[in-house]
């Protein structure tokens, strides 16, 4: 069997962080418009990397299609305590909960929980007022010494994030949030980085050897513009810690004045000239179900132009990573949005999708068509063309976890629009907790050239 190793080949490298091995639930994914889905097939599994002319109802079908999936993964999550990806979900049933706790012990718990999921969904101030209400109750109750420090902990970070709200966020200016914190960076606001300093000093009493208090207490600091002056020396880290070799300059955020200062969860952004004008556009994802991708087009002037909906991206959401390139080999790069990672069964899994640039400013999901839709819980992809054969393949990399079981994918280019999983055909369908992946060319002596790795 030809399994493309026969020349110098290009070898895919996993990064791993865990090795767990896991099981999964996508039913609820494959059951979209199923009529939807069959005329999608039918038009545009002739060439998923044509661009032939379409009637007007059909073009786009995709698009629409895909957008249909992911609001069902968004309407239909599972109810659970934690939900990294709608953590507002989490508050109402963390609620529910509490309403129905049998004992103080877990009622607590519970109030722990709802205030971290406040926190996580941008709620700050309810969730400062929920730590502070586990602090008075604790007073009452006998609590372990290191449970004191990470409520103290947990309240700090959540006035550090009230104070780069009130600061980074609703006064944004080319200094804020470059580390290290001066200037522009220094909070004008100084509520949320003076009591994050109360916080940390407390936590640091418990927990003297905790770096991550000690480090925090040094950025509030910062924000208040009273480091190294100020902080308490014992638990300084000193300015000498942050220099560098050399000096590189210091970097300023241009993005409000270029139009690309876009709010979003944590995503990716792919940067290339998507319409061959010469000059670089961008393509941003933002990890939440509720965030779209968005499209910014150079305009040749220094500045950008959203242009999201002209090019049919509205209703593609979500995405904590992207990759980009020319899978069809005509001239136009396109987008691969992968999806699905920081998700656990019995949560359905969004499906990553393949854009096909059509080269007139348009992108068309033909994920279907491609043979590329397969739900699972992928976090990181990369293209290149293993085989050699002049067109690229598609890696994905995916998290396994406990009975989550979800190997990567190797994805050979058939050179028609389409692809075919080869993972386990040339030995490297991994089971494991996939955190990045990357190619590489490694030669070998004993194997003529050629080695696989991992």
């Amino acid at each position: 069997m030809d399994s493309g190793l026969d020349k110098k080949s290009t070898l895919v490298v996993s990064l791993v962080l865990f090795q767990v091995v896991a099981g999964s639930a996508v039913w609820i994914l494959m059951r979209g418009p199923e009529r939807e889905a069959d005329s999608v097939t039918e038009t545009g599994s002739q060439d998923a990397g044509s661009k032939k002319a379409l009637p007007e109802k059909q073009r786009y079908r995709g698009n629409r299609l895909m957008a249909r999936w992911l609001t069902q993964v968004r309407e239909e999550q599972v109810p659970r305590i934690v939900n990294s990806l709608q953590c507002s979900l989490s508050v109402g049933y963390c609620r529910e909960l509490m309403k129905r706790a049998t004992t103080p012990a877990h009622k607590l718990g519970l109030h722990y929980v709802l205030a971290d999921n406040l926190l996580h969904s941008g709620k700050t101030e309810e969730a400062i007022n929920e730590f502070t209400q586990l602090i008075e109750i604790r007073k009452n109750t006998e609590t372990r010494p290191d449970e004191w420090a990470k409520l103290h902990d947990r309240l700090g970070i959540s006035y550090l994030r009230l104070g780069e709200q009130a600061n980074c966020i609703h006064h944004h200016n080319t200094e804020s949030c470059l580390f290290p914190l001066k200037g522009g960076g220094i909070h004008w606001d100084r509520n949320g980085a003076e009591m994050a300093v109360e916080e940390y000093l407390a936590a640091l009493e418990i927990q003297p050897d905790r770096l991550n208090h000690r480090w925090l207490l040094n950025i509030a600091y910062m924000a208040l513009g009273k480091y190294p002056d100020e902080v308490p020396e014992k638990w300084l880290i000193p300015p000498k810690c942050f220099e560098s070799d050399y000096d590189i300059g210091r970097f300023v955020d241009v993005a409000p004045a270029v139009g690309l200062d876009a709010l979003g969860c944590s995503g990716s952004c792919v940067v290339d000239d998507f319409n061959n004008d010469g000059y670089l556009d961008v393509v941003a994802s933002s990890s939440g179900l509720s965030e779209p991708l968005r499209f910014f087009v150079n305009k040749a002037d220094g500045t950008f132009e959203e242009r999201t909906e002209e090019a049919q991206l509205t209703g593609l959401t979500g995405g904590l990573n992207l990759c980009h390139g020319d899978y069809n080999n005509d001239g136009y790069v396109d987008v691969y949005v992968i999806r699905g990672a920081w998700t656990e069964a019995p949560q359905p899994f969004p499906p990553s999708s393949l854009l096909r640039n059509n080269g007139d400013g348009t992108f068309e999901d033909v994920t279907e068509e491609a043979r590329l839709l397969r739900p699972a819980p992928g976090l990181s992809a990369s293209w290149a063309d293993f085989d050699n054969d002049g067109w690229l393949d598609l890696f994905v990399g995916n998290e396994s976890r406990g009975e989550q079981v979800k190997p990567v994918c190797l994805y050979r280019n058939n050179r028609d629009g389409t692809f075919t999983e080869c993972a386990r055909q040339v030995g490297i369908d991994l089971v494991t907790f996939v955190r990045g992946v990357a190619w590489g060319t490694v030669t070998s002596k004993s194997e003529g050239g050629r080695a696989w790795g991992r």
